[in-house]
């Protein structure tokens, strides 16, 4: 199969100012995760599609290609899918041959462990019903009953159908965090996803390039990117406990 890593890390950001080149370990956020990349045994080819400047040094030294990407494609509303599909064309210009599967890293996680990769692209490799793999924590004490939203009269309301949401209840007492089971999100250390789906139409969330079937690779709870100020210590923190260095 063809396999590619790609990489997307914008220059701006409006959560965080300039997350993706924070300095971790003496080196910017956003390489961290190519460096995880570079030890995956199978070995594949790493594209950075970003907008951030003088970083060609970086790119010799730590041998990935760097896809230019368009203004249009860089600014905090931009689609990240375009972006990965703008990212999967260009990729396939300088090979000259069509992916089959692609890694979607981030630049403002660290948690993209090689070990994690490589999983993630044996289940698609060995699972043809499986268009998709995403890196999951579990965070029970964030369970669908206590998201809620401010109305327009300041009052608040919860953001989900609640008789959607009761039939996923398996604990009686409604204001036990465990009330519907295991919750698990997103924390964006990596996605790895058949090419069919990203270019392919499908309206399930939460993305829809992600295809019919995904399934998940669970990290640490304390695996996560970086989309608020507080969430930097957490980075460290990982630094520290989880080396890039495994």
């Amino acid at each position: 199969m063809n396999i590619a890593v790609l990489q997307t890390a914008r220059q701006g950001s409006v959560s965080v100012p300039n997350k993706n080149t924070l300095s971790v370990d003496n080196k910017p956020l956003f390489l961290q995760n190519i460096l995880n990349a570079k030890k995956s045994n199978f070995k594949p080819p790493i594209y950075l599609s970003t907008d951030i400047p003088n970083i060609n040094n970086l790119s010799i030294e730590y041998e990935f290609t760097i896809i230019d990407r368009p203004d249009f494609l860089s600014r905090s509303d931009s689609s990240h899918h375009d972006a990965i599909m703008h990212g999967v064309k260009k990729i396939e210009e300088i090979q000259g041959c069509e992916l089959d599967i692609v890694t979607v890293i981030l630049g403002n996680t660290i948690s993209a462990w090689p070990e994690d990769i490589d999983k993630s692209i044996s289940i698609l490799e060995n699972n043809s019903d499986v268009d998709s793999v995403i890196s999951v924590g579990k965070y029970n004490m964030f369970n669908p009953l206590r998201s809620l939203k401010i109305n327009g009269d300041g009052s608040l309301d919860s953001i989900v159908n609640a008789k959607e949401l009761n039939k996923s209840i398996v604990n009686t007492n409604k204001n036990d965090k465990d009330v519907v089971g295991d919750v698990y999100y997103l924390n964006g250390s990596l996605m790895t996803i058949r090419r069919s789906a990203i270019f392919s139409v499908n309206e399930k969330l939460p993305f829809t390039w992600l295809g019919n079937k995904t399934v998940p690779l669970i990290q640490n709870s304390i695996c996560m990117e970086i989309d608020d100020e507080w969430q930097i210590n957490i980075i460290k923190k990982i630094s520290e406990d989880f080396s890039i260095a495994r």
